[in-house]
């Protein structure tokens, strides 16, 4: 591969002769050959090579998401810019600048961490973005997610691992019912009733 300039052409198109300094910037010539576009929009049929156009659809074809009810002139689909506009609004009140650095498009509502602004900008619009892995349960919070898995994971680990395949079982006594009905080699007939862990002679 030709390099005219090193730092130009720091990553080189494998098809022809473009060069990039940022790999981003190459990954999204690679769309321009393979005619891939992995950006769509969540509406309709429109689909992109490059994330920002997405954005700049959703605002010009779609509703906004987000309406600042403050200045009523902002609107927009990104929770990152509605944030950063709560930032910079001269409609919204601040009563404490260090506290109130951030402030809910939708309330009065102020924070300093973006973190927490998100998290309450969540309450108005009943997203719960972290999933846990085992079952139904979300949160807007991860740290919640992160103790409710701590949960499944604690039980995982108290539980009965089967030697041959991938069961678990809460007891060893349902193990040992197991390992006999499904691995051993005496043909158990397991259909029919048997002792139970509790069971009394």
């Amino acid at each position: 591969m030709s390099r005219p300039d090193l730092k130009k052409y720091k990553y080189v198109c494998y098809d022809c002769n473009f060069g990039f300094h940022q790999m981003a910037h190459l990954k999204r010539h690679f769309f321009t050959h393979t005619g891939e576009k992995p950006y769509n929009c969540i509406y309709c049929t429109y689909s992109s090579t490059h994330k920002y156009n997405i954005q700049k659809h959703l605002n010009e074809k779609h509703v906004p998401r987000y309406s600042c009810k403050h200045c009523k002139a902002y609107s927009t689909y990104n929770i990152t810019e509605i944030i950063y506009h709560g930032k910079t609004c001269s409609f919204m009140l601040r009563p404490n600048l260090y506290k109130f650095k951030y402030v809910c498009y939708e309330c009065n509502f102020g924070a300093y961490q973006i973190a927490h602004l998100k998290r309450h900008i969540y309450t108005h619009t009943g997203e719960k973005p972290y999933n846990c892995l085992y079952c139904s349960y979300s949160s807007t919070h991860k740290y919640n997610i992160q103790k409710h898995m701590k949960v499944h994971i604690n039980k995982l680990e108290n539980q009965f691992p089967c030697l041959y395949c991938k069961m678990r079982f809460d007891t060893s006594f349902d193990l040992l019912k197991h390992m006999t009905c499904v691995h051993s080699t005496f043909g158990l007939d397991c259909s029919k009733p048997t002792l139970t862990a509790n069971s009394t002679t």
